[in-house]
C-alpha cells in the first residue's frame, strides 16, 4: 500500500514540477505579449481568436489613510468562523459544502 502511495505522490510531485514550469512560461510569454501591444490598443483580433488588455489594481492602502481620504465604507459580511463553528457541531446550514483535497508539502530533506 506504501509502495503504491509513493509512486503516485512521485507521479504528483512531476506534475505539479511541470505546471509550475509551464506557469512560469506562460507568464513570460503574456508578458512579451503584453510588451507588443501597440499603444492605446485594447483588443487586438487574430485569425483565431482576440486578445485583450486588461489593467487591475492592487490595493492595500492602510485603513488608516482610507479614513482619511474618505474611502472608508461599513458593511455586513458574513462570519465565515462562526459558520464553520456550526457545520463542525453538525448543524445543516444551505449552501456550505465540504470538499475533500489533499496537500504535498516538502520535507526538509527532501530537496527534488
Amino acid at each position: 500500500m506504501n509502495a503504491f502511495i509513493e509512486e503516485k505522490v512521485a507521479s504528483y510531485k512531476e506534475i505539479v514540477r511541470q505546471i509550475k514550469e509551464l506557469e512560469e512560461k506562460k507568464q513570460a510569454l503574456a508578458a512579451d505579449i503584453l510588451e507588443s501591444f501597440p499603444e492605446g490598443e485594447k483588443c487586438i483580433r487574430l485569425k483565431d481568436c482576440q486578445v485583450k488588455r486588461y489593467m487591475r489594481l492592487s490595493i492595500t492602502t492602510p485603513l488608516s489613510i482610507a479614513k482619511t481620504l474618505g474611502a472608508v465604507k461599513l458593511q455586513e459580511v458574513l462570519d465565515r468562523q462562526k459558520i464553520k463553528e456550526l457545520h463542525s457541531s453538525g448543524q445543516e446550514i444551505p449552501n456550505v459544502v465540504e470538499t475533500h483535497y489533499i496537500s504535498l508539502s516538502r520535507l526538509p530533506s527532501d530537496m527534488s
